[in-house]
C-alpha cells in the first residue's frame, strides 16, 4: 500500500508542476478559441487531477494511519 502512496504522491508533484507553469503564463496563451478552449479544459483537468491524487495520498495515510493503531 505504501508503495502505491509513493507512486501518487511524485504523480501529484508532476501534475503541481504543470499547474505552476500554467499559473506563471509559462505555457504559452493562444488567442484562437477552440486553442483556447483546450487550454481551459486542460488546466481543468489538470485542477481535477491534483484533486484527485490529493484524496488519494489522504486515503493512503488515513489507512497507513489505522494499520499502526
Amino acid at each position: 500500500m505504501a508503495e502505491n502512496c509513493a507512486i501518487t504522491y511524485r504523480d501529484t508533484l508532476n501534475i503541481a508542476n504543470l499547474y505552476e507553469q500554467i499559473a506563471t503564463n509559462e505555457i504559452v496563451r493562444c488567442d484562437d478559441p477552440q486553442k483556447l478552449l483546450g487550454i481551459r479544459l486542460t488546466y481543468l483537468n489538470l485542477l481535477y487531477s491534483l484533486g484527485s491524487a490529493l484524496l488519494v495520498i489522504f486515503v493512503c495515510i488515513k489507512n497507513e494511519s489505522r494499520s499502526t493503531n
